[in-house]
């Protein structure tokens, strides 16, 4: 073999063993993962392919030029021109020249940097899409019902994704803000269908297959009352809204137990607001609330309910429903209310009571207030006849009626006397019929089954009948049982009043009575938009339309008609001293209730001392009516000079409070010591004393042993009897030790 064939081969050679080393080595980077490392075959940066930096490419570049002509089977494709621009190969070609070394790891590292950094953007994008399409979702899903806001005026704002409630007064100042269908679900909504405008309610909102809420506003311009009713589509839905308390000072009655003047420091949850059948009530019960940012929230009177108070941190008054949609006499209503605004609390009062008046009977103008000048004198029982007679004839009783005892009749719903009691009142009726003491008669609407009414009442369907309207529905009360007239049926009105007529024509009766009675919550009426909570107010009605006075023994919800309310005292221990504490805050309630004629009760149902029964005699003089039952304690001497003294005492203030009674405005006869300024920050919290009219102010002291008595006279002059002006704007002390002496001021003009 000559020199040259040795030369080709070994070239040859070298060039195989050159290229299987460079191919084991990148088949080791595939093995390690290291697939970017570059390939054997390129080209440089000017686009001119070559194989890298391989054993016969170093040669061939170092052979002379005839050599570089042999064929030596290296693709070389051309060699670069002198002309063209260097190529920057440089750190690849080094890289191959020691494919194990440092660099060659740096570049390793390199591209798996640059692929995890293209992981890494793959993922984010893919992240960001999600956001994006999530948030579009969202947007979608928050604006797919075409309903945003219900807006009954500029200052009432219903906002339908939150279900917040917002009013403003005419400053722009938030004054109620509140949620609303706490209990509703996540489902869609939209505008009510009406069927008679054949259109879409704007003011009515549909939760489907779950409740309708209607929002309303009263005709009037001038009066800024909007009313809410929620009415049930499903027996899982209970209507339930929550105002915020906003720090504002809240006036009214929550529950028998709880300071009412101002409401404070409560926690109460789901409290029944009216007692539940057989369960008598011992109060008036008017759910109507006062706020002092003039703010006036009532419940509709056929409605009942529950109420809670600061049962959560939000610091919210909760009203829920407590009927489900299908109950019997609510005809799908759950819950109505209505929000009145005022520019404060004195002018929220004014238009909640011309609301009352134009939507639960004729609007025949403010109620007139009426006042009884002399005491009404209570007959307890027949035995009381004597002692009455006596002190008639010897002139020591001053009256304006004699309330007959309650079981007058032989069987309840009789309507005519039991005739061995009438032996006993007629020479009293006689006494009676030459002075100006009339009689007051009790009355209920109960028929017990031995009753001579009662076969003719079933006859003729003059009773309430059961929830299913199938028999005659009999109820207990006061021990006995009987039926209840259906003060809806126009027929059982006429028949009744017929009743009633006859007593008076045959004992010249001139006011009745009449004698509250708990009616079961479900039972059926002629009117079937009807409930229990509409009784007092129906009967009411009954009983006026024959013009006698009328005296409601208790009161629930809100009536038209001018009524004489009874406020019956109760006793409570305060530091250890019994007070009637609680007698002024319910006489402010009943007067900002629409119940401006209060007649003060409760001696019969007390215990007292010769020192508090002086003190409940200071307190009732002031009021618009006092009853005053035939008691023991009355036969003795000193106490009938504490009697004497202070009935002298109410005919020496009477004018003024007749006076407050003729106002033409409806305003109360007993009023708030705010009255007069209802932004006075310390007389909204005073409760122990209140105004007869816009003069005179009363602070009686309500608490035994007390030798001492803090008064609050809000600005401007006044004075006590016989002494001299006083400034107001501040607190006086008044030395009380003498039991005649009850602090009273008169407004100076």
């Amino acid at each position: 073999m000559d020199s040259k064939t040795s030369e080709d081969t070994d070239t040859k050679g070298s060039e195989e063993e050159s290229e299987n080393l460079l191919k084991d080595h990148y088949r080791s980077q595939h093995r390690d993962g290291r697939s970017r490392a570059c390939p054997p075959i390129n080209t440089d940066s000017c686009g001119r392919f070559f194989r890298l930096n391989s054993p016969a490419t170093r040669r061939n570049n170092n052979m002379s030029q005839p050599m570089k002509g042999k064929d030596i089977n290296v693709p070389l494709v051309r060699e670069p021109n002198e002309n063209e621009p260097v190529c920057k190969t440089k750190l690849a070609a080094s890289s191959l020249d020691n494919p194990d070394g440092p660099q060659s790891e740096e570049a390793v590292q390199a591209q798996e940097s640059k692929r995890r950094k293209r992981r890494i953007m793959k993922v984010a994008v893919y992240f960001m899409f999600g956001i994006i399409a999530l948030g579009v979702f969202a947007i979608w899903l928050f604006h797919k019902d075409n309903v945003a806001a219900v807006k009954l005026d500029e200052s009432f704002t219903f906002t339908v994704k939150m279900r917040t409630l917002e009013l403003e007064n005419n400053n722009e100042d938030t004054i109620m803000y509140g949620d609303l269908g706490m209990h509703l679900k996540a489902t869609s909504y939209h505008y009510c269908w009406d069927e008679h405008r054949l259109d879409y309610d704007m003011h009515c909102l549909l939760w489907r297959k779950m409740a309708t809420l209607h929002f309303s506003k009263d005709d009037n311009e001038t009066l800024p009352c909007y009313t809410l009713e929620w009415k049930g589509l499903s027996d899982n839905f209970k209507a339930e809204d929550c105002y915020y308390l906003l720090g504002f000072k809240w006036y009214g009655l929550i529950t028998d137990k709880h300071g009412i003047w101002p409401m404070s420091k409560l926690i109460i949850k789901n409290a029944t607001f009216y007692p539940k059948y057989p369960v008598g009530q011992k109060r008036n019960r008017i759910p109507m609330w006062l706020s002092s940012k003039g703010v006036a929230l009532f419940v509709d009177s056929n409605t009942p309910f529950l109420i809670s108070v600061n049962t959560t941190e939000e610091q919210q008054f909760c009203m829920l429903s407590e009927f489900a949609f299908d109950d019997v006499g609510l005809g799908g209503s759950l819950l109505k209310y209505t929000i009145c605004r005022g520019t404060d609390m004195k002018d929220a009062y004014h238009k909640s009571q011309q609301h009352i008046r134009e939507n639960y009977g004729d609007d025949l103008g403010p109620k007139v207030g009426k006042v009884i000048p002399n005491p009404v004198r209570a007959l307890l029982s027949e035995d009381d006849i004597p002692e009455m007679r006596d002190q008639l004839v010897a002139s020591k009783t001053q009256c304006s009626y004699v309330e007959i005892f309650w079981d007058w009749e032989n069987e309840t719903g009789d309507l005519q006397f039991n005739s061995k009691k009438l032996q006993k009142l007629q020479t009293l009726l006689d006494d009676l019929a030459g002075t100006d003491c009339k009689v007051l008669m009790p009355v209920s609407t109960l028929f017990t089954y031995r009753s001579k009414h009662f076969m003719e009442g079933m006859d003729n369907d003059y009773f309430l009948r059961d929830e299913m309207d199938i028999v005659t529905k009999m109820i207990k009360w006061r021990g006995k049982e009987g039926a209840v007239l259906d003060v809806t049926n126009p027929d059982a009105i006429q028949w009744f009043q017929g009743l009633l007529e006859k007593l008076v024509e045959d004992y010249n009766i001139a006011g009745f009575k009449l004698l509250h009675i708990e009616i079961p919550r479900l039972v059926t009426y002629m009117d079937k938009n009807v409930t229990f909570l509409d009784y007092p107010r129906l009967f009411a009605e009954v009983v006026s339309a024959m013009n006698t006075s009328v005296v409601l023994d208790y009161v629930a919800g809100f009536t038209p008609e001018s009524v004489f309310t009874s406020i019956h005292a109760e006793l409570f221990e305060i530091n250890g001293a019994k007070c009637f504490n609680t007698v002024i805050p319910l006489a402010l309630q009943n007067g900002m209730g629409g119940y401006p004629n209060i007649l003060l009760d409760g001696l019969a149902e007390l215990e007292l001392s010769k020192e508090l029964f002086a003190r409940w005699l200071q307190l009732a003089a002031f009021f618009p009516g006092i009853r005053i039952p035939m008691l023991s304690i009355l036969s003795e001497e000193d106490v009938e000079d504490l009697l004497e003294s202070a009935l002298k005492l109410r005919q020496s203030i009477l004018t003024y409070i007749e006076t407050a009674a003729q106002n033409q405005k409806g305003d109360p006869i007993i009023r708030p010591v705010w009255w007069m300024e209802p932004n006075d920050p310390v007389a909204q919290n005073i409760d122990d004393q209140f105004m007869v009219g816009d003069v005179l102010m009363v602070a009686p002291v309500l608490c035994e042993g007390k030798k001492t008595r803090s008064v609050y006279l809000p600005k401007g002059k006044w004075r006590s009897s016989g002494n001299k002006p006083i400034e107001g704007g501040q607190t006086i002390t008044i030395n009380v030790k003498d039991i005649t002496n009850v602090p009273h001021f008169f407004k100076i003009p």
